[in-house]
């Protein structure tokens, strides 16, 4: 682990790349009293997104950093992992969202306490853009949003997560919408899935529900891989012609996998298809009180999602 002084060397840096404005745009860190947990968020930054953190405190002060909980942000090894300070800094790898950085203060400290004790009691920092001033003091929050963390996928231990060896790919033959369903008994988490055809995807009306680097949509081939997918249903869109029958999706689709949990092994999607076997399937433009009657009739309208 890279020393203190390394650390304040590439602040210092980088402080000697921007200028002396500042603005009021500032990072915000987060404390849970129940846990201990610190968080921070870089949205309301000038840019963004952050090159670097750091949390200091002095030797009287009352209380100390647990420095073996830390969340590292980036790759970088300019970190620092000391009992009174902790930080991180990357002038290649900036980092935008709302992170957990670890427990790093006990439980139950007093709001007025945090709200003094790196700005009063200790000292904190960032940099938000280089060479465009120096970045505003960043803000201190009592409590924590209630969302995610953006890094809540590097806390928690895989374990502990119940992992799909079996998901479902309803095909919706009224509208072409293919929804992977996830929520059987044998279901839950999955890391990945692929479906291929030969050119037949409607590519441009792919959803992509998560956002996650790795994805492809092409007439051939879509394809998701992240962490982790929670278990859901979740549509990819009106992907595939509509009106097609069982057989006919099943040729179609050259290859419909997915994957549990990563690096475990893959299994193959059990295809249903959603309304083939109704009237109203080949009905092109039926009368609305037929329609409703076909429907009710056939129970499409209990636990069904369609498509707009």
């Amino acid at each position: 682990m890279q020393t203190y002084s390394s650390f304040a060397k590439l602040a210092t840096v980088v402080c000697c790349l921007s200028a002396a404005s500042q603005s009021t745009a500032a990072m915000v860190f987060f404390y849970d009293p129940a846990t201990g947990n610190v968080s921070l968020d870089t949205s309301n930054t000038r840019s963004g997104y952050a090159y670097s953190w750091h949390l200091d405190l002095p030797p009287n002060s009352p209380y100390g950093l647990l420095e073996e909980n830390v969340v590292w942000l980036t790759s970088s090894q300019l970190k620092t992992q000391l009992q009174r300070q902790v930080g991180e800094a990357s002038l290649t790898s900036p980092f935008s969202g709302y992170f957990t950085v670890g427990n790093l203060l006990v439980p139950g400290i007093d709001e007025a306490i945090w709200n003094t004790l790196f700005t009063s009691i200790g000292s904190s920092g960032y940099v938000d853009l280089i060479g465009q001033g120096a970045s505003a003091p960043a803000e201190f929050v009592y409590g924590q949003p209630d969302r995610p963390f953006d890094n809540r996928w590097d806390i928690i231990d895989p374990d502990t997560l119940a992992w799909a060896t079996q998901a479902t790919l309803r095909y919706h033959a009224a509208t072409g919408e293919l929804v992977i369903d996830t929520t059987g008994p044998q279901s839950g988490h999955i890391a990945t899935f692929t479906l291929e055809s030969d050119g037949a995807f409607l590519a441009e009306a792919f959803n992509r529900f998560i956002e996650v680097p790795l994805t492809i949509a092409n007439d051939s081939t879509l394809f998701i891989a992240a962490d982790a997918i929670e278990p859901g249903l979740h549509s990819l869109g009106r992907v595939i012609e509509a009106g097609l029958s069982l057989a006919e999706v099943e040729a179609l689709l050259t290859e419909a996998s997915f994957i549990g949990r990563a690096g475990f092994g893959g299994g193959s999607f059990d295809l249903e298809t959603d309304g083939v076997a109704f009237a109203i399937s080949y009905i092109a433009i039926p009368e609305p009180a037929t329609a409703i009657l076909c429907l009710a009739s056939a129970g499409c309208l209990a636990g069904r999602r369609w498509v707009a």
